[in-house]
């Protein structure tokens, strides 16, 4: 795997902690009203738009919620601190039947 697909793979696993997205969220809010510019979740140079955005903007508030990101992308330490359990959450597939799919009993 490439340096630029385990940092885009990193990127989308610190997105999943909650406290992360709302960061983001609000980065993205904030760069949407100052400069008229909408930053997709999915983009895969996220991270370095935002700081990119925050580095010229006078919002001290953008300035100070993306400084965590510009602190991590200088470390690289994008992994995720907690691992993501996956283990409970039952996986059900319809019933294939010879005319098409079978719904499931609600």
């Amino acid at each position: 795997m490439t340096q630029a697909a385990t940092t885009v793979q990193a990127n989308k696993t610190w997105l999943l902690e909650v406290e992360n997205l709302a960061v983001v969220r609000e980065c993205r809010r904030r760069i949407s009203d100052e400069f008229g510019v909408k930053l997709q979740l999915s983009a895969d140079d996220l991270f370095d738009r935002i700081q990119g955005y925050a580095d010229r903007s006078n919002d001290r508030i953008l300035q100070r919620l993306a400084r965590p990101i510009t602190e991590m992308l200088a470390s690289g330490d994008l992994q995720s601190h907690k691992k993501l359990d996956l283990s409970n959450i039952p996986v059900v597939a319809p019933k294939k039947i010879a005319s098409g799919w079978a719904k499931l009993p609600s």
